[in-house]
């Protein structure tokens, strides 16, 4: 048998340990705190999957609507202008020639006011040449307003971030009750051994 295959069948082996381990049934064995932890991993997850189609969808459109308020004003208070460029932009330094690179310009703010700062250009673009900016109501520059792709990727974000928050809380969730189950286990197994200790010594 390869080593590959070796892998394989012990993982299968493992994972049936794991179910077997955690599958109710009559196994005397068995005690009270482990059919305990079963009742409590299922309850866990049937609960997560329950609120999942609820809590994933309610994460994005709500992330959806406050972006939407979002990108409503910032189209309400940015505006697109024509800089003039002061200087040509240098195409030189490596830039590729689709490259963008800083330039001296100015511009006229939505009061008539001048303003002047640098703007990304196309490397190549001579001076006295124009690029289209957006800026604030002051004319200070400003990115522009939210666009739909970005709304619905944000919205998107939220709700895989809802999914992995729910997987979060499960994974939590049963870490902490085996942490607490196991404490009592071991109660049990000293309390036990408490019980049977002096026996067994007897019998060496």
């Amino acid at each position: 048998m390869s080593k590959g295959r070796g892998r394989s069948a012990t993982k299968a082996n493992g994972f049936a340990r794991f179910v077997r381990g955690i599958r109710p049934d009559r196994n005397p064995l068995r005690r009270t705190s482990d059919k305990l932890e079963v009742l409590l991993l299922a309850g866990t997850i049937s609960a997560a999957a329950a609120v999942a189609p609820f809590a994933i969808p309610a994460a994005s459109g709500a992330v959806h609507a406050v972006a939407a308020g979002t990108q409503a004003t910032e189209r309400a208070s940015r505006h697109r202008v024509n800089a003039v460029l002061l200087q040509g932009a240098s195409d030189s330094g490596g830039y590729s020639q689709n490259a963008r690179v800083p330039t001296m310009a100015t511009w006229r703010a939505p009061d008539g006011a001048t303003r002047t700062g640098d703007v990304s250009a196309p490397a190549g673009t001579p001076k006295g040449g124009s690029v289209r900016v957006w800026t604030d109501s002051a004319g200070h520059l400003t990115s522009a307003p939210l666009t739909n792709s970005e709304i619905a990727g944000q919205a998107d974000l939220a709700g895989v971030a809802a999914a992995g928050g729910l997987a979060m809380l499960v994974l939590y969730e049963m870490l902490i009750v085996r942490l607490i189950l196991d404490r009592r286990r071991m109660a049990e197994w000293d309390a036990d051994w408490a019980l049977t200790e002096p026996t067994w010594s007897h019998q060496r």
